[in-house]
């Protein structure tokens, strides 16, 4: 199964991927500054 996971992330663009870790980073920022206020 985990080999499964790794070859649909290492099919996926790694572009695409690392937008979508930033994205992720992103949001869990503005929740911990918002929960900070």
């Amino acid at each position: 199964m985990i080999s499964k996971l790794i070859k649909k992330f290492y099919n996926e663009d790694v572009e695409d991927f690392c937008t979508r870790l930033l994205y992720f980073f992103n949001t869990i920022d503005s929740f911990f500054i918002f929960a900070g206020v």
